[in-house]
């Protein structure tokens, strides 16, 4: 049984460098803490993405986000647009790590403009298809 348990534990250390593989690349849906939704893509080191408040509907608040990631922090410029009814901008830096449930997650690290977004947890990977240029 002892033997067991050990195996055990020894395979739930070698998932670490899983969950670190899912750092690297954060594209996909997102929920946040201020009640959005947010659909994240990312490009290399770049991060773009769109935030809407009501779990998707955007009525309260719409927000566009670019950043660059260095690490595990991102910075950029996020503003609102005039699909819902808050009309902010600022600066926004947040942090990618794996929270106490295993899940990842971002928070939020310093903002200007007033982001009222703290922590975002993934839901799901969005599949992407992509178009060629012709």
């Amino acid at each position: 049984m002892a033997k067991q348990i050990v195996r055990n534990m020894k395979s739930v250390r070698a998932a670490k460098p899983v969950q670190a593989a899912q750092l690297s690349n954060i594209t996909g849906v997102w929920n946040c803490s201020d009640g959005g939704r947010y659909y994240i893509r990312q490009i290399g080191r770049r991060i773009f993405w769109a935030g809407l408040s009501g779990r998707g509907n955007g009525a309260v608040f719409t927000n566009v986000y670019r950043a660059t990631r260095t690490g595990d922090v991102i910075s950029g410029q996020w503003a609102d647009v005039p699909r819902g009814v808050t009309l902010n901008s600022g600066t926004l830096t947040v942090e990618v790590f794996i929270n106490n449930n295993g899940v990842l997650s971002l928070r939020q690290l310093a903002q200007t403009g007033g982001f009222g977004g703290q922590r975002w947890t993934f839901i799901r990977a969005r599949g992407l298809s992509v178009t060629k240029r012709k």
